[in-house]
């Protein structure tokens, strides 16, 4: 997610490093509305890359409310390890309504793009989902 989300979404990290998440991988497969067909979300299986962010409670609680928590997602305990190696057990957004894989708007997908070049992700791993 990049910053100017978060910013819009009142939610301040208190820090934040690449990680890679094993045994997930990044799917468009979350059922979308009207000019966007599909959401992000993880489905077992493969590599992830991804963002870990620290924040405080009330702003996990924001995010848990934007992200549609229980309706559209919901929170999964995972083990990422970060770039520089540190192991670290985190919590994630999954969706709950799965739709058939489809390609998110182009909108939604260059959020997704510079979130991820913003904060550093392995730029192999950014082409593979563009």
């Amino acid at each position: 997610m990049n910053s100017s989300i978060l910013k819009q979404r009142h939610i301040t990290p208190l820090s934040r490093m690449p990680a890679i998440c094993h045994g997930y991988h990044l799917a468009f497969t979350a059922t979308g509305y009207l000019d966007n067909p599909s959401f992000a979300s993880i489905e077992s299986g493969g590599t992830c890359h991804g963002v870990l962010y620290e924040i405080t409670y009330l702003d996990f609680i924001r995010l848990c409310f934007y992200e549609g928590v229980p309706l559209e997602y919901t929170v999964r305990e995972i083990t990422v390890q970060t770039y520089s190696g540190i192991e670290q057990r985190t919590l994630t957004f999954q969706a709950v309504h799965y739709g058939e894989k489809d390609i998110p708007s182009k909108h939604y997908l260059d959020i997704i793009i510079s979130g991820a070049r913003e904060n550093g992700l392995d730029e192999n791993y950014i082409q593979s989902i563009i």
